[in-house]
């Protein structure tokens, strides 16, 4: 193979990685937009708005409907899948999600808390490098840590009902 065809193929990875990204929902503008102001801005503002002990209680009844709109707007997006993503990884976090979800057996109202939360981590994994970043720089340490899954479990000694893995430990294969 000359060098010629070497980048060709090179170049035609990367159209059709980009191809692959500009396919997925959350990559056009208008979606983009709508998650900066309907979703991030307001949700970050109310958090703050909360935590903040000099803010009255109307400041933080206001910051918690502010939050709940922020949540319902979340709500409203596909929710993300292997056909409407692009990275690998985030495809292992779908994995995740779904097994995680086989094995949950809290309540409705909070598997569905649970599910907006990890969606949004996964949309932000899938569409924004510096939300990507630092997802995979959590996973990197907590390897090089080599986080130990099973410590809880071994010192509660009990096994929750909501749970049906083994000793409540996720080790199921996931694919």
């Amino acid at each position: 193979m000359n060098l010629g065809e070497k980048w060709k193929r090179e170049r035609d990875a990367r159209v059709a990685e980009a191809q692959k990204r500009l396919a997925s929902p959350y990559a056009s503008y208008e979606w983009q937009q709508e998650m900066i102001h309907k979703v991030k801005a307001p949700a970050i503002k109310a958090i703050l708005t909360i935590i903040d002990p000099s803010s009255s209680k109307a400041e933080k009844a206001g910051a918690l409907l502010k939050g709940y709109r922020a949540a319902k707007s979340l709500g409203q997006f596909p929710e993300p899948t292997k056909e409407n993503t692009w990275n690998p990884n985030t495809h292992r976090l779908i994995n995740t999600r779904d097994e995680f979800f086989r094995h949950c057996h809290l309540d409705e109202k909070r598997r569905k808390v649970l599910r907006l939360g990890i969606n949004f981590i996964i949309i932000m994994y899938d569409h924004d490098p510096p939300y990507r970043m630092m997802i995979d720089w959590w996973a990197k340490q907590l390897k090089v840590q080599n986080w130990e899954c099973d410590i809880p479990y071994k010192l509660v000694g009990y096994n929750w009902p909501w749970w049906d893995g083994p000793e409540g430990q996720a080790d199921t294969p996931i694919i």
